[in-house]
């Protein structure tokens, strides 16, 4: 597996068109620039940055917004939007389908229905905008998927092809106009090429493996504070997400909502206890792993094992 290499922004950073706290300013900005979109503040203190880089025929930009932000925007006019994030975790829903990204993950927007991002508090991209002339002119009429993804080999050799822009777009009037339009055209073409359905299997890895790691965080810090009264803010500041998109992530493979998840493994630690430690009461079992109402525990215990939890434990 490819290492995703740091790239030097230099350049970008040095085209500043916005650093504002002010969030009106800052949603009136960037809906002029890339597309019409509503701009809802979740957590944290504003401090947008907005850079651009642009050539004939593409635009490059680097934007943060410092706090925690969810963008829904109706589908793009006429362009694709390719996401790379630099810092933080962004989660995209493109019509209905959903991808969370880490430092070093890409993905390529081409919504038919509605757009939806939910980006973590210091969170930072960098996004290329595709016109879709550019895209024709490489592949003829074909369609993108409106979400696609790229496995770890595909985002460290989007990166090195950004490096290259970057350079190119650096060198300001004294840049070969066929240089940057070989630029153009190959960063179209990668999109081109690696669109349908190999891009939807990478797509799956990424959301496997992003899942993954979610629930075993999700499941790790419900464990190691089975005693204590766990909220579902906290259990979706474990997994890393926001508590819509945990509730969506624990229907999705688990079937469960999240405090269901949490009811569970508290069972299962219960029946534990219960099972390897004769010594322990049910009443000790219960408190020690979350169950504050005897009465609910052995009505959940007897449901979920099919008898009261006293008569296994031998104890009462």
């Amino acid at each position: 597996m490819l290492p995703t290499p740091a790239l030097d922004l230099a350049p970008l950073y040095r085209r500043c068109v916005l650093r504002s706290p002010a969030r009106v300013a800052s949603h009136a900005l960037m809906a002029r620039e890339l597309c019409a979109h509503d701009l809802h503040w979740r957590g944290g203190a504003a401090d947008t940055a907005l850079f651009k880089l642009q050539s004939p025929q593409l635009e490059l930009y680097g934007l943060r917004y410092g706090a925690a932000v969810e963008i829904d925007s109706a589908p793009f006019d006429d362009f694709a939007l390719v996401h790379l994030v630099l810092r933080g975790h962004t989660e995209i829903e493109v019509d209905g389908r959903m991808l969370g990204l880490r430092a070093g993950q890409a993905a390529v927007l081409a919504p038919r229905r509605r757009v939806r991002l939910r980006c973590s508090a210091g969170a930072e991209r960098l996004i290329l905008k595709l016109p879709g002339a550019l895209l024709r002119s490489i592949a003829g009429a074909q369609d993108l998927t409106p979400l696609q993804g790229w496995v770890a080999p595909l985002n460290a050799q989007w990166t090195l092809l950004l490096q290259g822009l970057l350079g190119a777009l650096d060198m300001g009037e004294q840049a070969d106009a066929g240089w940057l339009n070989h630029y153009e055209r190959t960063l179209a073409l990668f999109v081109q090429a690696h669109r349908g359905p190999s891009a939807l299997l990478g797509i799956e890895r990424v959301e496997a493996d992003s899942d993954g790691t979610r629930l075993a965080a999700l499941q790790r810090h419900i464990r190691a504070h089975l005693a204590e009264p766990l909220s579902l803010t906290e259990l979706a500041a474990a997994a890393g997400l926001g508590q819509r998109s945990l509730n969506l992530l624990c229907h999705r493979t688990l079937g469960m909502a999240p405090m269901a998840v949490l009811r569970q493994l508290r069972l299962e630690a219960a029946r534990a206890r219960l099972l390897t430690d004769p010594e322990l009461s049910v009443t000790e079992v219960a408190l020690g792993c979350g169950f504050a109402h005897l009465g609910r525990f052995a009505a959940y215990y007897r449901q979920r094992y099919g008898e009261l939890p006293g008569r296994r434990s031998g104890r009462g």
